[in-house]
């Protein structure tokens, strides 16, 4: 075991499930549950914007969609969140290329 898996039930979980007067079991899904982001109250702020797309360019990315098990406007959030992130580093670094992961393959 890892030191802080060393620790976190060496020490932590007791703690709080003396804290919570229950097991170690229960403990644990307690710390599990806190541990949890809270995605339903999380505010984001939301714009509608209208976008008018070429009909091929339409049907191949609501296809790219369907493929990825997701809404249309999840896809489309998803791709204008990526361009965002790019376009700020380009901003920062200038016109170099993002440093990329590579993996070798057999």
């Amino acid at each position: 075991m890892s030191d802080n898996a060393s620790w976190f039930y060496g020490e932590r979980l007791p703690e709080i499930a003396r804290e919570h007067n229950c097991s170690l079991k229960e403990a644990e899904s307690i710390f599990m549950q806190q541990d949890q982001p809270d995605f339903k109250n999380k505010e984001e702020k939301q714009e509608s914007v209208e976008i008018d797309l070429p009909e091929k360019e339409l049907f191949d990315l609501m296809l790219m969609a369907h493929d990825a098990d997701i809404t249309f406007n999840q896809l489309v959030n998803k791709a204008l969140k990526y361009q965002l992130k790019q376009a700020e580093y380009q901003f920062e670094n200038g016109d170099k290329l993002k440093p990329q992961f590579l993996a070798e393959t057999e």
